[in-house]
């Protein structure tokens, strides 16, 4: 149920920031109709399809072009909509207008989806080994924040002198449900991350704890609404400004310098320095040919490395598909065979690298502890409890062994 809020929230998050551009944009160009910023507002919440999709589809699909697919539906939905929904403005460059920067917002959200899950996995790469704890920070359209709710403050100051009190409105409303957002999103995460923390302690008292902090939680929220009641109840008193007024007042008659200036020259000035000049001459042959070869040199280099980037890519996403595909080592008293014999042929096979890593740190760990670890022990307090945490051989294991651990090896 938690997990649903926090995606929810990450939600609401990313419609409210994106559905907003449009209709800001209109409201700070030079020729407006009144109210229309409100009906633009209205149609770019159609935002909120394709991040729902890609947010179920970037935790869903284990290969990229199950991802793509998807992505390529939902962008024909989305302009499909869009163009339905257009011809309700009032004319064709804003219904075009509207058209491509929704299907602009739509790319960016497939773009940043794939972008997080390409950072959370190099970013784990780099981070488990250390502290077994981490978890991702980038993840851009998930992540309610308090940069996100001051972007309203500056519409909102935009929009109040640019004399246009529905953005106005628009955007202090839209701050509001943020903030409850981002207060809702903190609340979840920080318990959680403080339940995880204390995830060895017995008798933690978890239901309690979210009874009693949802409580005061609620209490804060129903204060903060108490306090926006002011604001919502002066917004005919408010007053406004209109910069475009003031620099149309300012506008400088160029008229009397463009006849000054075309009275002094009646002749092409490159026309004059050609006549001089003569005709150019022709490039030798030999280096023209050497420009097609060095362009067509750099459009091979470019096509290959792009060719190695998606490959890449392909393997990166698939790899970050579990985030929970950890190798789970259990210290039995059993030992592990060293190696299998081929009843056959008689040959030794020798066990992969990883397997011999993991049964390196089986005896490593045996050596030095004499009980054996309890189940929801991680590695690092395993090495704690033996010992070895601290020291040189323990460290250099640790990070082979987590290496090994999630398939690196």
């Amino acid at each position: 149920m938690r997990n649903r809020i926090k995606s929810m929230t990450g939600w609401i998050h990313a419609t409210l920031l994106l559905a907003i551009i449009i209709p800001v944009l209109y409201a700070l160009g030079m020729k407006q109709e009144k109210s229309i910023e409100t009906v633009l507002y209205y149609k770019s919440l159609l935002i909120l399809f394709p991040i729902i999709v890609t947010s179920v589809a970037i935790n869903k699909c284990k290969k990229l072009i199950n991802y793509i697919i998807i992505c390529i539906i939902t962008i024909a939905i989305v302009g499909l909509s869009a163009w339905l929904l257009g011809p309700v403005l009032t004319n064709n460059k804003l219904m075009w207008g509207y058209v491509i920067i929704i299907m602009f917002e739509t790319i960016m959200v497939i773009v940043f989806r794939f972008t997080d899950r390409m950072h959370k996995i190099k970013s784990k790469e780099t981070n488990m080994v250390n502290n077994p704890y981490w978890e991702p920070e980038y993840d851009l359209l998930n992540k309610p924040s308090i940069l996100g709710n001051a972007i309203f403050v500056i519409v909102y100051l935009l929009c109040k002198n640019f004399d246009n009190p529905h953005m106005c409105n628009v955007a202090l409303i839209s701050s509001i449900i943020y903030l409850i957002v981002l207060i809702l999103y903190k609340y979840i995460d920080n318990t959680e991350e403080y339940l995880s923390q204390n995830n060895t302690v017995r008798n933690v008292p978890i239901k309690r704890l979210y009874v009693i902090s949802g409580n005061f939680l609620a209490i804060f929220i129903l204060l903060l609404g108490i306090s926006v009641i002011p604001s919502l109840l002066t917004i005919n008193k408010r007053q406004y400004e209109d910069y475009r007024a003031w620099v149309l007042e300012r506008e400088v008659d160029y008229s009397d310098l463009e006849n000054e200036q075309s009275s002094k020259t009646t002749k092409d000035p490159f026309l004059e320095y050609v006549e001089e000049e003569g005709e150019p001459k022709e490039a030798p042959i030999w280096l023209n040919i050497f420009f097609y070869l060095l362009g067509s040199g750099i459009m091979v280099a470019i096509v290959i490395v792009i060719i190695k980037k998606i490959r890449e890519n392909f393997h990166i996403f698939r790899e970050a598909y579990d985030e929970n595909g950890d190798i789970v080592e259990e210290l039995k008293e059993s030992e592990v065979v060293e190696s299998k014999v081929d009843s056959d042929k008689n040959e030794v096979r020798n066990d992969s690298e990883r397997e011999k890593i993991r049964r390196q740190y089986r005896k490593v760990i045996k050596k030095h502890r004499k009980e054996p670890p309890l189940g929801y022990e991680t590695p690092l307090e395993i090495e704690i409890g033996a010992g070895i945490a601290e020291t040189d051989e323990g460290k250099e294991l640790h990070v082979r062994y987590e290496k090994a651990r999630y398939g690196k090896i």
